[in-house]
């Protein structure tokens, strides 16, 4: 166990510096050895008790497919919902803005470009932005595009149950956490205008057209 501890905080502690990211797959070598230290444990208090833990782990783990407020799209059935999303968008701008720059951010930009993916059956025209607030969209040279597509990439925590003030500044600082960006912010900062939506639960994707 101590050899095992070793390897995981090593990991841990090498992803947290240099990794760059805060994705918990980075964590994978890490959780064999977690799993194994909860079985051994698990050995050591009464059968009762042990049933009554794993089936509370369960029901955290299938809640999480659900219900997951701080994680990315892919830590839950979120990620569905945003590639059905992707899938309506993209059909509509290969039907109708097949000659036209569109500007959005990865990974919508990647769907749009690269064929593999299943999106589209050609590379459409992309003007790629770093990212989807105001700022970074507008640093993008949004002129040189006819279209805006704009999708949900943070669960929104507006109206949620862990929507207080705290948690937005924590959030704020470690996750760069920002609302939305709203139609008004884009007509007003960007000169495009909505021309069509698309949801499903917590999620959107925004089609803009350029109005000046």
């Amino acid at each position: 166990w101590k050899l095992a501890g070793a390897v995981a905080i090593a990991q841990t502690a090498m992803v947290t510096l240099l990794g760059g990211a805060g994705l918990e797959r980075y964590l994978l070598p890490v959780l064999p050895i977690f799993y194994a230290a909860i079985a051994a444990a698990a050995t050591a208090y009464p059968n009762s008790w042990r049933n009554a833990s794993h089936a509370v782990m369960c029901l955290g783990l299938m809640s999480g497919w659900i219900w997951s407020p701080f994680g990315p799209h892919e830590n839950s059935l979120a990620m569905l919902d945003l590639v059905h999303l992707h899938e309506e968008a993209a059909g509509y701008l290969a039907a109708n803005a097949k000659d036209a720059q569109i500007l959005t951010a990865w990974p919508f930009s990647d769907a749009l470009t690269r064929p593999e993916m299943g999106y589209v059956y050609e590379p459409l025209h992309v003007v790629r932005a770093p990212g989807q607030h105001l700022t970074e969209l507008a640093s993008a040279d949004p002129h040189k595009a006819q279209y805006l597509a704009v999708f949900t990439d943070k669960m929104p925590l507006e109206g949620s149950l862990v929507d207080w003030e705290p948690i937005r500044n924590l959030l704020r600082k470690y996750t760069d956490y920002q609302p939305q960006v709203s139609p008004e912010e884009v007509r007003a900062g960007l000169g495009f205008t909505p021309i069509l939506s698309w949801n499903r639960h917590a999620q959107h994707m925004r089609i803009y057209a350029r109005t000046d």
